[in-house]
């Protein structure tokens, strides 16, 4: 039996940039512990609220997306695992970032995502 590999199966070093975890932990696609991938910082996105109309005298606002902060400047063979609040906002000018995919994640008994099998990108 040949193992089969995807179009564009790379190695490249992955760093991650989510908020909140110390680490992520990587699982095979069957749900085979594989390694973990620890916090390199965080990378965020900062907003600023606007005020957009008032509804039956309820202000309506939005949040808007100022800067993207703790995202380096790419780098050759990298890819920065960021938030999907990140990604929406850099998605349309970088091509270096993925996102978990949560959809496909492990979770435990209760669950709660312990790790994930893959990840969400824009079109490459």
């Amino acid at each position: 039996m040949s193992k089969e590999r995807l179009v564009g199966d790379e190695q490249v070093e992955l760093v991650n940039l989510m908020p909140y975890h110390e680490s992520i932990s990587i699982y095979s696609p069957n749900t085979i512990y594989m390694r973990e991938i620890p916090s390199a910082g965080w990378a965020e996105v900062k907003t600023s609220t606007v005020r957009i109309k008032n509804i039956n005298g309820i202000l309506v606002t939005k949040k808007v997306a100022v800067v993207v902060s703790g995202l380096p400047e790419p780098k050759d063979n990298t890819i920065y695992i960021v938030s999907k609040q990140v990604m929406n906002v850099v998605q349309s000018y970088r091509k270096d970032v993925v996102t978990p995919n949560t959809e496909t994640a492990v979770k435990d008994y209760s669950g709660v995502i312990i790790g994930i099998t893959e990840f969400d990108v824009t079109e490459f």
